[in-house]
């Protein structure tokens, strides 16, 4: 933040796949630890639709899982699932969830899906510490020496567990605003009414139009 209140960017913009959609994928691969790949895959390519709402139900409940060892999470299993479980396997999901005997893990006469809470911590354990490292990795850069807070925003920002690992690794240094999944919609609407808001930025790669030396006819005759 400049004295003027504009923002002026000191330090490229950088990133990794770690965000919420790597939690998303180690929540797949859980499921196909607990039914099988095939029935997972059979429920993707026969009802894409279907599978994207299961994700958007997941999508949701993973902002609003506590950081606690009594928590659990209950997903509804959708029909289509069940179907593609006894098509492909021949029995019933329950009875796939029962047979695994996955710690953590259990389904109820309502088609859901418990998962307790070490389970929940698991799926969300690369995603969490490689953003941790990422970002320690980072602020030892010496152009991010002054970094004195950490601003949360976006979707996953809402995520109790991230924000417990994040605060936990920076004590005192971490801000998370009430309403850090619009942060971002804000900004670019803001950013939309009025472009100089933003006085810098710092691109991550030098740009050249083209290259040339003096014309040095020893060198370059003939």
């Amino acid at each position: 933040m400049a004295a003027d209140n504009t923002l002026q960017q000191t330090y490229q913009a950088c990133g990794n796949d770690l965000g919420g959609a790597k939690v998303n994928e180690a929540f797949v691969e859980f499921l196909e630890k607990v039914v099988g790949k095939e029935v997972v895959d059979s429920f993707k390519e026969d009802h894409p639709v279907g599978f994207l709402q299961f994700m958007m139900q997941f999508e949701q409940k993973k902002k609003v899982v506590k950081n606690d060892p009594t928590d659990q999470m209950s997903i509804e299993i959708p029909f289509a699932m069940h179907e593609a479980a006894v098509e492909v396997t021949r029995k019933r999901f329950a009875d796939l969830v029962k047979e695994k005997q996955l710690q953590g893990v259990e389904s109820n006469k309502s088609g859901m899906l418990i998962i307790g809470a070490d389970v929940i911590q698991n799926i969300f354990k690369k995603s969490v510490q490689g953003i941790v490292d990422y970002v320690t990795t980072l602020l030892q850069d010496s152009h991010l020496a002054d970094v004195s807070q950490i601003l949360m925003v976006g979707g996953y920002s809402e995520s109790a567990i991230l924000q417990s690992a994040i605060r936990s690794a920076f004590k005192g240094r971490v801000l998370v605003p009430a309403d850090a999944s619009l942060c971002v919609l804000k900004g670019a609407v803001a950013f939309g009414h009025n472009p100089t808001i933003v006085t810098s930025r710092t691109a991550r790669k030098t740009y050249m139009h083209a290259i040339s030396v003096p014309y040095d006819p020893v060198k370059h005759a003939g």
